[in-house]
């Protein structure tokens, strides 16, 4: 040890070990005190006006007010201090000051960064070889290469390096370019950058000023870039900008860093700003090739490029776009003007040459370019301009930003004046949208920073206000803005790309504020007379025209589909989109298409604006224009036409009309309205040659577009024509008027109906009576009635104004209708007018033909409707014949109708009433009985009578009949006799009655009936509803057989009779026992006076009476079976025909009268030697049923039994559905109460029949066996191996199995040891049992029946000493087909595997043992599905169910298995084996997660054999205990025997390719079972769990909030849930279980409450919850399933208290080690070991320094 320590290397090595263990201890304090990200991020101030505000300098130049402009600068002035919100203080200098890269950002990558970086490398190394890059030399990249000395450095001064990416290959690395170096890269690979793991940007450029740093792009793919975060000294702070490429500044100047983009790709950037490239302030970019793909900036401005430079990098003082594709980038700002494809910022000047723009897309206005409100743009010639056609602009509200809706920017004529500008000229302001600006730039200082003041009504623009109101917007379309928009200044040379319609190139908007109409600094929408203090107007710009706008908005639309301009295109610019303007290119600065000639004269055409206005020709107001357009020709005086046509304003906007150079000049033109056809039918009169004047204003303007270093980029001198005034037709004014001449018709049908009658042609007057209405009505306003003493038909009829005439033709067969109509034109000079006309028909002189002499009123309303329309509405009213009264004629279709027709005779019906009485006066129901009649004419019913009416029958549940007399020859002569009456006599007769009812009811006799008619006549529609006059009879009065009919109705009552009658049968049994064949027999009942006396023989009351009868029923030998046989009499009849005498007694019948006691004696017939010789009596006591008097009940009473006839009777009672019997046996001879003998050669009597008893036992394999399932037949055979024989007995098991032959067939006549088998002689008997599958039910096809043959045999011997017959052996075998014998069953012997001797020994019979043959259930599978009520898609895993089988007896029902379900809710039952003819259900035994147990089974369901089901078998459902009778009855069709077989051998060759196949068949589980599903209702479901929680104030019962709860698991301690309280119930669904005790615990108590004690409850199988502990003073309740827990409030010192023992917060920045941090502890441990270690070396190493001295 001391050598050890001596060591002064491991001393050392042991003091840095050490050392690094307490540096590694404490490693995680020092993360702490430096904080995590989420810390740094806490800390970072918020943006001042949030995330989506505009940045500062987006439109930071348009955010700062010229105010030196103002104060007297030069025109054209720009406040070169880009960037600052007004009155904030900006650095003295040219530009923005000059800034670097940040230090730190330029050397290597931080630790942390470097780690991150490494990592990534290391998760890409398959994708290259990593190598360390330095920079400032020249590179070839053959091979996929990660840098890990990223970026790539350039800087050195005016050197000019080389990097070569070659194609296919990637290299992974960031570029930077700085201080004077000059990159090239080329190649056709692609560099990937970092992104935000390295330096935000792939490539940065940046340079001081006139340094000369550049990048030349010409082959490589840019990509994966981010944006660049730390780039000082930008105009304005977007944030990330240059996803791909950032080329900036680094100081201050006039030219920076500069990019020369020849070829290549930048593609799938992001950033902030220019997600693709951002050129910075005064850089410069020269583009003559390459793409710039599917790069997005977000949420500023330049999805593709954003340029704020100022020059080309090289001569020029513009950036160059010469060539190239930009394409699919896109800009989601919010905030700022857009610019998908391009953005131009308010620094930048840019050059764009022979530009294809098509197919870009702004949300709001511009798809093709946009300009914001400090843009000057200008378009060149079409070789080297732009096509910009066939983009889209969807007109939504526009960026939400305050500057851009309002700016007042330098006028590009006078920078002394302001030009309002902005989207508000054709967007409008809104209160709503000054709300909602109001949420992203909160109130600021009072000052010209303030863009909206507090109270939110105006928003301002340095000392300038813009209150609200629509402006342009009602006249705007947005459409007419789909390619271009501009709001300052816009020069657009002639245009002409080959496709253009009618000589239109452009169609467009323009819209203005001047600045003249500004007052006080505010702009205003109206001046203070109403009038627009704005301009706006629709245009045009011809083909090849120029058209220049300044201080002004330009909207425009190319008229052109496609370029047929045959020039080329070198930039093309398609597919970007914005989220605001500009979807292909957005300019805040200045930007030119192409050359455009520094200066030029414009005269731009303008736009002659007329009004349409309608005159209504009644009133003589104006009429609304509504849909209606007028189409309009305006020609000058050169002839030249002009089209236009109304809007729905009734504007007309004659385009395009040359301008002038000359202010003041008249222009004078002819206008022609183009009526259409419909518009001159509809009342208007065309207007030719209207004479137009129209004076011009012109005013010429030069406005100069200038750059920020105030150079002249385009100069302009503009005329602009504006009318200033019009006259037409001499007249001042702009409107063309048309009067609208209203005029309208009314239309009266008039309808002619003629019916029976041959063709004629009726006439119809019509005669205007308005003039003399006042003399035909009382009161034409009010009750219209006529006056006294008017015929309205007389006042059509003399001299009517019209008539029409209608011929309907022949109207004998059918009815013929024709119409005519009367029509009125109205041509109305007041607002309402009213006219009256009479109508009537002219009588003509057809004989038989009913003219109709109804007259009708017309009264027709004409009135104004609406501006443009007449009203007509008709009232026509029908005079009613013999009155002044007029009804109005109302329905559908109004109009006169009249009706000619012929007269008809109508029959007449007699009513009848059928009623039943009994003999005894009782009513009888008809029940459902028809009774049938004849009426004859006159008094006679015999056969060659007149038959009126045949066969007419009562209807069966009344008993009514109306007697239907259809000729109408009676009403004919009623009504041409005297007063319309007569009196006709008939004969009713009733038709006999058939069947059984005509034995027990009477008829009634043919009666004399008298009838009285009165007839009427009227105009109505027969059956088929054509009209007649019809002539109706009445029965007055009605006699039978001279009796008067007083009914009201007259009605007849016929009346039958009916005889109370019921039947007796007697029934009796015959029995035979023997060893022969029974015979025939019959037996004798006797009809007896009375009953005898007790110990009275028989015979005595056996008389001969020719009252009484007999009767005789016989037995054949046949009917026997069994032994048993039923002796049936016939039926004995019984009836009251005529009741007996009131003083006769009732109990005895008399004739004609049954009712009363019947007495017989029944005997068997025959010999005494041979027949039963018993007689019994029977008492029949026959009386009227108390329920249905038209039955009599016979009540059969056994008085008793005699041995013979001279015996006297013995009681006798017999059990429940026992009848009287007689017995018979062939062995009268030889037996004595059934001891069989013989007589034997010694004389004495010996017993010689033997008998036997044989049984089987039936057993299934696989579920319970039902008795009488299976059925069998023993039958005798003479060899084994035969298979038919002659049957000993048949019959089926029983519940147990037990199948016995002996009590189905007992021949041995001992009711308690029966037998089936006698034996009379000696013998070896044998005998096989067959298993019966040919009975309905047996054959049983989910059962694979056994094919084991059992046998039976038996030795009969005689005792030759006695001569008795004895079974000396009797055994069980069965069939071995295989060694084709008998195989005896050793089993049947007592202990015969312990003694094999006993086999074959009679006396070790086991008389309890029988065979067994067994049978087995078919294997199945049954399946259903668990799912939730909330959820019936959710299968549910873990529910259990049984499955029972349905079972009548006193045991109850089956328990048959259970399952649990599984994946998907399947709960699957293995090898049930249904079985057919029971019924089934499911049961729940436990529950699920999360849900209760079903308090209910299933449905009932069952198993029916079904030939379309895969498996053979399909489920039945039932809600009761019974079955579908006819499935059952189809399932129990017994098939064939053949067929029975053969189904077995297919079933038995499925099992067994089941067995060899491993595919799963249709209606079959995997391992070969049938497979069923029970699928009624989808299923079974359960009920989830719910419980809620309140969380609520001990005293106040209000809502505690705050406080943090759990539910554990008590047993486990498991948490289920957490949260925390508010003013709400916290319910929990489907998260509990049932059947656990939980714990609801308050963790954590809010404020000033105590912690609440615990709630222990569980929820029971059904779901109620129980609280088994908790309650306690008041600590929580329970409701139903809510769980309320309250909190109390502490008492101040119980708050204290909490405090003084809260925990001290460790400080973030600590280097203590914290709860949980074993790394610190065990650094610790290991100092304080190493402590102890050093303490005992120098201690020792004193004591050894003190032995040396000693």
């Amino acid at each position: 040890m001391t050598k050890l320590l001596q060591n002064k290397s491991i001393i050392k090595f042991l003091g840095i070990a050490l050392s690094i263990l307490l540096i590694v201890a404490l490693v995680p304090q020092i993360n702490i005190a430096y904080g995590s990200k989420d810390d740094v991020l806490a800390d970072t101030p918020p943006a001042e006006a949030g995330d989506n505000a505009p940045t500062e300098g987006e439109e930071g130049a348009e955010g700062v007010v010229d105010t030196s402009g103002e104060a007297g600068s030069q025109p054209g002035d720009i406040d070169p201090k880009a960037g600052a919100i007004e009155g904030e203080e900006l650095p003295e200098s040219d530009g923005p000051s000059g800034g670097t890269l940040e230090e730190p950002q330029t050397r290597a990558l931080s630790v942390e960064t470097q780690q991150n970086l490494q990592q990534t490398v290391a998760s890409r190394a398959a994708k290259g070889t990593e190598k360390e890059l330095g920079g400032n030399s020249n590179y070839t990249i053959s091979e996929n290469t990660i840098n890990t000395k990223s970026p790539l450095v350039f800087n050195k001064k005016d050197e000019q390096y080389t990097l070569t990416i070659n194609e296919g290959v990637t290299l992974k690395s960031d570029i930077k370019v700085t201080n004077g170096a000059k990159l090239t890269i080329q190649g056709k690979g692609t560099i990937e950058g970092y992104g935000d793991e390295g330096q935000g940007s792939v490539i940065i450029v940046q340079g001081k000023n006139n340094s000369g740093t550049k990048l030349t792009v010409n082959g490589p793919t840019i990509t994966g870039g981010t944006g660049a975060t730390q780039i000082s000294n930008l105009s304005t702070n977007w944030g990330k900008v240059g996803g791909g490429i950032l080329v900036c500044r680094d100081g201050d100047g006039t030219r920076f860093a500069a990019l020369e983009f020849k070829s290549g790709t930048v593609e799938n950037n992001t950033a902030n700003a220019g997600g693709g490239i951002f050129v910075g302030y005064r850089c410069g970019l020269n583009m003559s090739g390459g793409s710039v793909l599917n790069n997005t900036a977000d949420p500023h401005e330049g999805g593709g490029i954003f340029f704020d430079g100022n020059w080309d990098g090289g001569s020029n003082n513009y950036g160059h776009i010469s060539k190239g594709t930009i394409k699919g980038n896109k800009t989601l700002t919010k905030t700022d003007w857009g610019g998908g494809g391009v953005y131009i910022n308010n620094e930048g000047i840019l050059r764009i040459d022979s530009a294809t723009i098509t197919n870009n897309t702004a949300k709001s206005l511009g798809g093709g370019v946009a300009g914001c409100p400090h843009a000057k743009i200008g378009i060149g010639t079409v070789d080297t301009g732009a096509a910009i056609y066939g983009n889209e602009a969807n007109g939504k509200d526009g960026p939400l930003s305050p500057v851009l809706i309002f700016n007042t920017p330098p006028s590009l004529v006078s920078s002394d004046k302001k030009a309002p500008s902005g989207d508000f000229l054709v967007q409008g302001l809104t209160t709503d949208k000054i709300t909602q600006l109001l949420k992203i730039y909160p109130n600021r200082e009072e000052g010209v920073g303030k863009y909206i003041p507090a109270n939110g009504e105006y928003i301002t623009y340095g000392s300038y206000k813009l209150m609200p109101g629509s402006y342009g917007k009602d006249l705007f379309d947005s459409d007419l803005a789909s390619d271009y928009y501009c709001t300052l200044g816009s020069y657009i040379a002639g245009t002409n790309l080959g496709d253009h319609s009618n000589g239109m190139a452009w169609e467009g908007f323009v819209a203005s504020f001047p600045a003249n109409k500004i007052k006080n600094g505010t702009v205003t929408e109206k001046a203070a007379d109403g009038t627009p203090n704005w301009f706006a107007s629709k245009i045009a710009i011809p083909v090849n025209e120029s058209y220049e706008v300044h201080d002004a908005t330009l909207c425009l639309k190319n008229t052109a589909k496609k370029d047929n301009s045959g020039k080329p295109r070198k930039v093309i610019i398609e597919d970007n989109t914005s989220d605001t303007h500009g979807g292909g290119v957005s300019c805040n600065g200045v930007l030119k298409f192409g050359h455009i000639p520094d200066k030029e004269e414009v005269v731009n055409s303008y736009t002659l604006t007329l009004n349409k206005e309608i005159l209504n020709s009644i009133t003589n107001e104006p009429i609304a224009l509504g849909n209606d357009t007028f189409n309009f020709t305006l020609k000058d005086e050169n002839g030249k036409a002009y089209n236009a046509t109304s809007d729905s304003n009734g504007t007309i906007n004659f385009m395009a009309l040359p301008g002038s150079k000359q202010n003041g000049v008249t222009k004078e033109f002819t206008l022609t309205e183009n009526l259409t056809d419909d518009q001159i039918a509809a009342g208007f009169t065309p207007k030719e040659d209207i004479e137009v004047k129209v004076k011009l204003d012109v005013s010429k303007e030069t406005a100069k577009y200038m750059d920020k270093e105030n150079r002249v980029v385009l100069e302009r001198t503009t005329y602009t024509t504006t009318v200033s005034n019009v006259m037409i037709d001499n007249e001042n004014t702009s409107t063309v008027t048309n009067i609208l001449d209203l005029k309208t018709s009314a239309k009266i049908p008039v309808i002619k109906i003629a019916d029976g009658i041959a063709q004629e042609s009726f006439s119809f007057c019509l005669k205007e009576i308005t003039g003399n209405i006042n003399e035909v009505v009382n009161d034409p306003n009010g009750n219209v009635a006529l006056k006294d003493g008017v015929n309205l038909a007389e006042q059509a009829l003399v001299e009517p104004n019209r008539t029409v005439i209608i011929t309907p033709g022949d109207a004998t067969s059918a009815q013929k209708t024709d119409t005519a109509e009367f029509t009125f034109e109205y041509t109305p000079k007041s607002i309402s007018e009213t006219h009256w006309y009479a109508i009537a028909e002219q009588a003509g002189a057809t004989p038989n033909v009913s003219y109709d002499d109804t007259a009708y009123l017309v009264k027709v309303d004409v009135s104004l409707s609406g501006e443009r329309s007449l009203d007509t509405s008709e009232k026509i009213y029908k005079a009613v014949p013999g009155s002044r009264k007029l009804e109005e004629v109302t329905g559908d279709n109004v109009g006169v109708t009249f009706e000619n027709v012929a007269i008809k005779y109508a029959g007449f019906e007699l009513p009848l009433t059928k009623q039943i009485l009994t003999t005894l006066g009782k009513n009888l129901p008809l029940n459902d009985r028809k009774f049938s009649f004849d009426l004859y004419e006159g008094d006679n019913s015999a056969a060659e009578a007149t038959s009126v009416v045949k066969g007419a029958t009562t209807d069966p549940k009344t008993g009514k009949l109306n007697l239907q007399i259809a000729d109408g020859k009676y009403a004919k002569e009623a009504f041409e006799g005297s007063s319309h009456e007569k009196e006709f006599t008939f004969t009713l007769k009733e038709t006999p009655l058939e069947g059984d009812v005509a034995n027990f009811m009477t008829t009634i006799k043919p009666a004399t009936v008298k009838v009285t008619l009165t007839a009427v006549g009227e105009r109505t529609s027969d059956e088929n509803g054509r009209g007649i006059y019809l002539v109706t009879p009445t029965v007055k009065t009605v006699t039978v057989n001279g009796t008067d009919v007083e009914v009201a109705n007259n009605d007849i009552t016929v009346t039958n009779r009916y005889a109370p009658n019921g039947t007796w049968q007697f029934r009796a049994d015959k029995f035979f026992y023997g060893l022969g064949e029974p015979r025939d027999c019959s037996f004798t009942m006797q009809e007896i006076e009375r009953a005898p006396e007790a110990g009275e023989p028989l015979a005595n009351v056996l008389v001969s009476n020719d009252n009484l009868q007999n009767w005789t029923a016989n037995i054949a030998a046949t009917d026997f079976e069994g032994g048993k046989a039923k002796v049936v009499f016939d039926s004995i009849d019984y009836q009251v025909t005529t009741p007996k005498a009131d003083d006769v007694d009732e109990a005895i019948p008399t004739s004609g009268d049954d009712r009363g006691d019947h007495y017989y004696l029944v005997t068997e017939d025959g010999d005494d030697a041979a027949k039963d010789t018993t007689a019994y009596v029977v008492k029949v006591t026959v009386a009227v049923d108390e329920n249905d008097p038209a039955k009599l009940t016979a009540t059969e009473t056994l008085l008793g039994y005699a041995d013979d006839l001279d015996s006297a009777l013995n009681p006798l009672t017999l059990s429940e559905g026992e009848r009287p019997a007689f017995y018979n046996t062939d062995t009268y001879d030889l037996i004595s109460a059934a001891s069989y003998s013989v007589y034997a050669a010694s004389g004495e009597p010996v017993d010689q029949v033997c008998y036997v008893d044989p049984k089987i036992i039936k057993n299934l394999e696989g579920r319970a066996i039902k008795s009488g399932e299976f059925a069998f037949k023993l039958i005798q055979v003479a060899n084994y191996n035969d298979t038919e024989g002659e049957l000993i007995s048949a019959t089926t098991n029983d519940e147990f199995g037990m199948v016995d032959f002996d009590k189905a067939n007992n021949v041995s006549g001992d009711l308690e040891n029966p037998s089936c088998l006698a034996y009379t002689k000696p013998g070896t008997y044998y005998y096989r049992v067959i298993e019966d599958t040919s009975k309905g039910g047996m054959n049983d096809q989910s059962v694979l029946y056994s094919d084991q043959v059992i046998t039976f045999t038996t030795v009969i011997k005689q005792d030759e000493a006695t001569g008795q017959l004895v079974c000396t052996d009797m055994y069980y075998g069965w069939w071995d087909a295989a060694t084709n014998q008998n195989v005896r069953f050793d089993e049947q012997y007592a202990d015969y595997e312990t003694q094999p001797g006993n086999i074959g020994d009679m006396s070790k019979l086991n008389p309890d043992w029988h065979p067994t043959i067994n049978n087995k259930a078919r294997p199945m599978d049954l399946q259903v599905r668990k799912t939730s009520v909330s959820d019936r898609d959710e299968g549910l895993v873990g529910a259990t169910y049984a499955l029972y089988m349905v079972n009548e007896n006193p045991q109850g029902d089956i328990w048959l298995a259970e399952a649990t379900s599984e994946e998907g809710g399947w709960i699957t039952y293995k090898n049930v084996s249904l079985a057919t003819n029971n019924l089934y259900y499911f049961k729940e035994t436990a529950a699920p997660a999360g849900h209760t147990v079903s308090e209910f089974r299933s449905p009932y369901f069952y198993l029916v054999e079904d030939a379309t089901s895969a498996n053979g078998y399909s489920l039945k459902y039932t809600d009761t205990k019974y079955f579908d009778a006819a499935e059952v009855e189809a399932a129990a069709i017994p098939m064939a025997a053949a067929e029975a077989q053969a189904m077995q051998a297919d079933i038995a060759a499925q099992a067994e390719a089941v067995a060899t196949d491993d595919q799963t068949q249709p209606g079959h589980s995997a391992d070969g079972n049938i497979l069923l599903t029970y699928d009624k209702d989808g299923g079974v479901y359960d009920e989830t769990t719910q419980v809620e929680v309140n969380k609520l104030d001990t005293r106040t019962h209000e809502w505690v909030e705050g406080a943090k709860l759990v539910i554990l698991e008590k047993e486990s301690g498991k948490e289920v849930a957490s949260w925390t309280s508010g003013k709400a119930p916290q319910k929990l669904a489907k998260t509990l279980n049932v059947g656990i005790t939980y714990l609801l615990r308050e963790v954590e108590a809010p404020g000033e409450y105590r912690l609440a004690n615990d709630v222990e409850f569980v929820i029971d199988n059904y779901g109620n919850v129980t609280i088994t502990k908790g309650t306690e003073n008041g600590n929580a309740e329970l409701s139903d399933n809510t769980i309320t827990l309250y909190d109390t409030m502490m008492d101040a010192e119980e708050v204290e208290q909490r405090e003084r023992e809260t925990t001290r917060e460790v400080p973030l920045g600590t280097i203590l080690a914290q709860t949980g941090d074993m790394l610190p502890i065990l650094g610790i441990g290991a100092i304080v070991l190493a402590s102890l270690i050093a303490l005992i070396v120098a201690g020792r190493r004193r004591h050894e320094g003190k032995d040396d001295k000693n």
